[in-house]
């Protein structure tokens, strides 16, 4: 002002210099109790997350507290309609866990692994987390967008219902130690909301070391449950006492396998030779009772694209994975229902085959879906239990033949003996019931025992039988022409062939 103020006026203005300050000291008390509030709001949902983090029982659930953390974000006012956790590996890879809000509202979440070479977003943030930045920035429209989405798009494992469109828009994120919390949305954060953005980071780096810890524990519970299989199995292999054994104990592979989750829709083994092409098939079946590996029958391998290839894989040491459908589905199933039953063939969808090489043959399982990675490590790790249960199987059959030819030939020895001391022609009614006790001993089951000495020069059938309970019966003597089938077995006799009838009840009394 040009003239001093007089007195009057300057008094009013110190009254009203001094309800400005009392007023702003209360804008600034305000300003205090709002960012109060609002840093309160933030600790709770921060808290909230933590919660959720501790509350989880398994590394499943990390989709859960994911999901919580961009509740808690857009109550926060920070809009976002995609987000997610990538945990990044020193090899280019990651593990995802995102969620989508849908424009009708539904959230879809989702997990899978990878390559983080795949699309410049990904390579930019592989890049600025090996910088050690906290924080990156990316514009995702154009070609950038339309790859993205034809990226996931065909990775229905991961969004079984494809990737949904989206408008162009900002992706931000911000590290933790293991990886970063991405957003997608419309406009780019402001300076608050980056601010938090990077304490819900920070949390979710808990969540993070939860998750390792529970999938580590998981890991480790499956691995001994997995081991515990094996073992109930491998021990029962080893007792195995005889060869009669065999299909119980390779029936407890695929209960054990049934019990951890893989399912094929058929599995069995296979035997198999160098010598030959023929595959002798061992078929594995579910009742309420339990599981059990029978004999299901044979069939050549070839003459079939995947037949040719079983075999051949199994010749070479290796495994092989076939996946059938239309016509080579069709060919496979009309060339090995010859050698056994086998369920219609279905060619309007795909089959995935399993056929793991062990020294003796193959095990097989055929599947509507492919088995993981993990799941055929697990059936790896049965496939050598069936090694060595079909080894110690064949070493039985092995031992038992040797027993009994050696009963076999100590019983012939003992006939042999008995001939051999004979000194009249009384002493061949003994030797009808030493044959009737060694052949009960060896096992042939048969109600009554003789032998027929055929004498040419008087064309008579000297017959000498034994009674049940191994005594000999007197010695009679019958023409060649005796009525009956005397005479087949004579001309038999002649031919030196075998001579099989069969006695109903009328024959038995006639004789």
């Amino acid at each position: 002002i040009e003239n001093e103020l007089p007195k009057d006026e300057k008094k009013i203005l110190l009254r009203f210099a001094i309800e400005f300050e009392r007023t702003y000291t209360r804008f600034l008390d305000l300003q205090k109790a709002e960012a109060q509030a609002r840093e309160a709001t933030i600790e709770a949902s921060l808290e909230r997350v933590r919660a959720k983090t501790m509350a989880m029982h398994s590394s499943d659930e990390v989709s859960i507290a994911t999901a919580t953390m961009f509740m808690e974000l857009e109550k926060l006012g920070i809009k976002i309609f995609r987000g997610g956790i990538q945990n990044i590996r020193k090899d280019q890879t990651q593990e995802v866990w995102s969620v989508n809000t849908l424009p009708d509202g539904k959230i879809i979440r989702a997990i899978g692994e990878f390559d983080m070479t795949m699309h410049p977003f990904w390579r930019m943030a592989y890049k600025e987390w090996e910088n050690k930045e906290d924080f990156f920035y990316f514009d995702m429209s154009g070609k950038d967008k339309e790859d993205y989405i034809k990226i996931l798009d065909a990775r229905r494992d991961y969004l079984p219902n494809g990737m949904p469109s989206f408008p162009d828009c900002y992706v931000q994120g911000y590290y933790f130690g293991e990886g970063y919390v991405w957003t997608f949305s419309l406009q780019p954060h402001p300076e608050e909301h980056k601010q938090v953005m990077k304490k819900f980071a920070a949390v979710f780096s808990l969540t993070f070391r939860r998750y390792q810890d529970l999938k580590k524990a998981e890991e480790q519970a499956k691995e001994a449950t997995i081991e515990a299989a094996l073992e109930k199995v491998r021990g029962k292999a080893m007792a195995m006492h005889n060869s009669n054994d065999l299909t119980a104990t390779a029936s407890e592979v695929f209960t054990e396998l049934r019990k951890l989750g893989i399912k094929p829709m058929r599995c069995g083994v296979g035997l198999l030779t160098k010598e030959s092409r023929k595959v002798i098939l061992y078929a594995a079946t579910s009742t309420e009772e339990g599981d059990n590996l029978s004999l299901a029958g044979w069939v050549i391998l070839e003459g079939q694209p995947v037949l040719a290839e079983i075999y051949d894989s199994w010749y070479r040491g290796e495994d092989y994975f076939p996946v059938m459908k239309g016509e080579l589905l069709k060919t496979y199933y009309e060339k090995i229902k010859s050698g056994f039953v086998v369920p219609d063939a279905q060619s309007g969808y795909e089959q995935y085959g399993y056929f793991l090489a062990f020294s003796e043959g193959t095990f097989y399982g055929w599947s509507e879906k492919p088995f993981t990675e993990t799941e055929i490590r697990i059936l790896n790790r049965f496939k050598n239990i069936l090694d060595l249960t079909f080894r110690r199987y064949i070493e039985l059959q092995k031992s038992e033949a040797n027993a009994r030819d050696a009963v076999k030939q100590a019983a012939l020895d003992r006939v042999r003996a008995e001939i051999a001391s004979m000194r009249t022609v009384a002493d061949l009614e003994k030797i009808t019931p030493l044959i009737w006790n060694e052949l009960t001993i060896l096992g042939v089951p048969f109600i009554r025992c003789g032998v027929f000495i055929m004498d040419e020069s008087q064309r008579l059938i000297h017959t000498f039988l034994s009674t049940p309970d191994g005594k000999a019966i007197a010695a009679f003597h019958l023409p060649y022409n005796t009525p009956g089938n005397f005479a087949e077995v004579v001309n038999n006799w002649h031919r030196k062939q075998i001579y099989i009838d069969h006695w109903g009840e009328p024959e038995f009394i006639n004789m």
